[in-house]
């Protein structure tokens, strides 16, 4: 067996270290493209604030994410039960109020009797 000539060594090490880098740089490459990444992104797209006519809590969500939605759409369903609440106690505080103006309207008839 003959031993490897002293230039034969050299040779070989930079074969592996020149095919891992092309192998390496082969991949790198292949990543880079079909993944973006960056440290400084911004998104250009038209922002719209939507705000409610009245509040309560979402019931049922009617669109999709990232969908074209026009104007009058309606985009949620709201739960009814807090505004029918709040409905039933203003009809109870508006009869309240109605039979208080009927009782001082009542006093004032009764008074002129006397």
């Amino acid at each position: 067996m003959a031993l490897l000539p002293k230039k034969f060594v050299p040779l070989t090490a930079a074969g592996v270290i020149g095919l891992g880098l092309v192998v390496g740089g082969g991949f790198w490459w292949l990543n880079k493209q079909k993944y973006e990444s960056t440290d400084n992104a911004f998104v250009q797209a038209d922002k719209v604030a939507v705000a409610p006519q009245v509040d309560g809590y979402v019931a049922e969500v009617l669109v999709k994410d990232n969908a074209q939605v026009s104007a009058g759409q309606v985009l949620v369903r709201l739960d009814l039960a807090p505004l029918k609440a709040a409905l039933a106690q203003a009809e109870g505080n508006a009869a309240a109020l109605d039979a208080a103006v009927r009782a001082v309207d009542d006093k004032a008839r009764l008074e002129q009797a006397m």
